[in-house]
């Protein structure tokens, strides 16, 4: 009787938990600015969190199996050998949603302006100018390729993390597309 009052005990904390992280990223702690409903930084930060795990999902069983041979000392052509048949059929299926997951997240950017974490999360990136879907160029190549490559730079991502606190909230990757987040 006590372990199932202490399950049940958990189930209802992570309720509670679950139910105020979403309450926190949806709470806008700042008015609308000149009328435009900004995004609050909790929920673009649970958008890009959602949109990390979903890549990282297909990657992760396969991360001890990694660590344990490499622990064991054997090259990298004794473990292709040994462990061909699993690996390699995991790998397949791993890397074919990886790219679904990608071509997903371009196609929802490009459509919508939307990752999946960002529609989960009921925001969505738009022109500053317009306020309106902000095109494959600007939501895709500018937004995310450019800022990807800039993000090789030494001190560049912490940067523009910290842009987030703005007034406007845009970081550094939305003033380059000339973009914002906003609350639908």
């Amino acid at each position: 009787m006590e372990n199932n009052t202490i399950i049940s005990s958990c189930q209802a904390f992570d309720l509670i938990f679950l139910d105020t992280v979403v309450r926190f990223c949806r709470l806008d702690l700042t008015p609308t600015l000149s009328g435009i409903p900004y995004a609050s930084r909790g929920s673009r930060l649970l958008a890009f969190l959602l949109d990390v795990v979903l890549t990282a999902v297909p990657v992760m069983p396969l991360l001890p199996f990694l660590a344990m041979e490499f622990r064991s000392g054997l090259t990298p052509e004794a473990i292709v050998a040994t462990d061909m048949a699993i690996t390699g059929t995991y790998l397949l299926f791993a890397g074919i949603f990886l790219i679904a997951v990608f071509v997903v997240q371009l196609f929802l950017l490009s459509i919508r302006g939307q990752t999946v974490g960002k529609w989960l999360m009921h925001i969505r990136i738009v022109g500053k100018d317009t306020l309106k879907h902000a095109g494959f160029v600007r939501t895709v190549l500018l937004r995310y390729f450019v800022n990807g490559i800039l993000s090789y730079v030494p001190g560049y991502s912490l940067v523009d993390i910290l842009f987030i606190f703005r007034s406007d909230r845009r970081c550094l990757h939305d003033l380059i597309a000339g973009t914002i987040v906003i609350r639908l």
